[in-house]
């Protein structure tokens, strides 16, 4: 079984409570951040208005781990900005809640998905005798198009998987 695996119909997200999960659904997920912060929750940022945003390459940490984590926070950050929030914004904004919560949640298990792809979580058959990797890299380049840096991130460099939820859920790219 994935595993993110689904009970109640509500897809089960790692290091939630269910409690939150479940009041989320019934109230809305910015009350239930209120009601997570006014029980002694940490602070998610983005239920405040605010997101952290990546570090510019500049601002990138020198650590072995720390430099492909940076590159992972941009990736991540372009796919919820390109990606998540794009297919967000096509649900018209009169739409019943139960709408937005299914797109929503179609649109998260299809990106987390990819993130799973390229993690290498299922192996990927080409043909017999013959399997294949999805490999992301990060690139970076100078103001004259010349590539400086590449910071390979998958498959089975960090945790892609994991990271989407933060990054969809908590917008914290760093």
């Amino acid at each position: 079984m994935h595993k993110n695996n689904q009970a109640n119909g509500q897809l089960q997200i790692p290091g939630r409570p269910r409690g939150i999960r479940r009041c989320r659904t019934i109230i809305g997920f910015r009350a239930a951040c209120r009601l997570n912060l006014a029980f002694g929750g940490r602070e998610r940022k983005h239920c405040m208005g605010t997101e952290i945003s990546p570090r510019d390459f500049p601002e990138w940490r020198t650590g072995q781990f720390d430099r492909p984590e940076d590159a992972a926070y941009t990736f991540g950050y372009f796919l919820i900005k390109h990606c998540r929030d794009e297919a967000m914004a096509t649900v018209a904004e009169d739409a019943p809640p139960e709408i937005r919560s299914a797109v929503e949640k179609a649109v998260d298990v299809a990106l987390h998905n990819v993130c799973d792809l390229l993690e290498g979580f299922w192996q990927l058959q080409s043909g017999s005798g013959h399997r294949v990797a999805l490999v992301l890299g990060v690139q970076v380049s100078d103001s004259d198009g010349q590539v400086i840096e590449t910071q390979e991130i998958s498959p089975c460099k960090l945790d892609l998987p994991i990271g989407y939820w933060k990054w969809a859920q908590e917008r914290e790219f760093q």
